[in-house]
């Protein structure tokens, strides 16, 4: 994670790709850029975990509180609030990490199409926060297959995408096995 944050530069979406939308690696980043600055962190899918950020905070720094101040954090519970969050934020220098954009999204109440329409909303918003800082965006493989389209759409509007390797799906046609207990089997 670390060359990832070295290289991370305005102008740039970075999608991290992982189970619980990369929950372990989206903290370690937090931490490591409240280390060097301001940063702002929208959380879509409840994932910001504030007590394991000040954790890794204090392994690197006796001024965790001053650390922690950096950090503005922004929630949104609705696809819709996710669209106004990100209307809504400001435009700064320091960087953005957006944890699992699209958790919001997967409510089978909201038509697809309407989705879809919400996420080049939201594109559109992220497009402009990159023009003067980095954005890190997590997202999580979609609960619906129905809606796997809009990771295509996120992972097209991306600078670069990386994927936790475990998070990969199964191939069609693959069948997960449960491994022999004790070697019997």
């Amino acid at each position: 994670m670390e060359d990832i944050l070295s290289n991370l530069n305005a102008g740039q979406l970075v999608v991290f790709c992982g189970r619980h939308a990369a929950r372990e690696q989206a903290t370690a980043a937090i931490a490591a850029l409240a280390l060097r600055g301001p940063v702002t962190v929208l959380d879509n899918g409840n994932r910001f975990q504030p007590y394991r950020v000040a954790r890794l905070l204090r392994m690197e720094t006796t001024q965790v509180e001053q650390a922690a101040q950096r950090l503005a954090v922004r929630r949104a519970f609705t696809c819709y609030q996710t669209m106004a969050l990100l209307e809504s934020t400001p435009s700064l220098r320091e960087p953005y990490v957006v944890l699992d954009l699209l958790a919001t999204f997967f409510d089978e109440g909201v038509r697809p199409q309407e989705c879809l329409r919400i996420v080049a909303a939201c594109l559109r918003e992220l497009d402009r926060l990159k023009a003067r800082a980095p954005i890190l965006l997590t997202l999580a493989p979609p609960r619906l297959d129905e809606r796997a389209f809009l990771l295509e759409e996120v992972f097209s509007a991306a600078d670069r995408v990386l994927f936790e390797q475990d998070s990969l799906p199964a191939l069609p046609g693959e069948t997960p096995t449960q491994p022999a207990l004790f070697g019997m089997g």
